[in-house]
């Protein structure tokens, strides 16, 4: 019986190794691609609960683009992985990152520069 717990336990840790829709354990573009309107508004639902809950918590600055509507994040983070390098980017803790930059006003050098940086951290 215990070995039959082990041998289902590797199996599922090897299962997620391979899981080309995460990086680090979070969903990235190539979930998001394979999402419908409504997955994609769920998925930034909690999203926003779980900002919402950290800087209740821990008094930590929000990451959300306070500016948008869920509607226009989810066009601007299709937008984002459109671009097929930008696959393996965590939505939430990378592509989301992106788009608050954007609607913050970062210059297209700065934005250029965070994307290469997130690239190279999704490898």
């Amino acid at each position: 019986m215990r070995l039959a717990a082990v041998v289902l336990l590797f199996a599922g840790i090897l299962a997620a190794a391979d899981n080309v829709d995460e990086t680090a354990g979070a969903w990235n573009g190539r979930a998001w691609n394979k999402m419908d309107s409504a997955m994609k508004v769920a998925c930034l639902r909690g999203a926003y609960e779980g900002d919402g809950l950290c800087r209740v918590i821990a008094g930590a600055p929000s990451g959300w683009p306070a500016s948008l509507t869920f509607g226009e994040i989810v066009s601007a983070l299709d937008v984002f992985y459109k671009e097929p390098t930008n696959a393996p980017i965590p939505v939430v803790i990378g592509a989301l990152a992106y788009v608050k930059r954007k609607a913050d006003g970062a210059s297209d050098t700065e934005l250029k520069r965070f994307e290469a940086e997130l690239r190279r951290r999704s490898r």
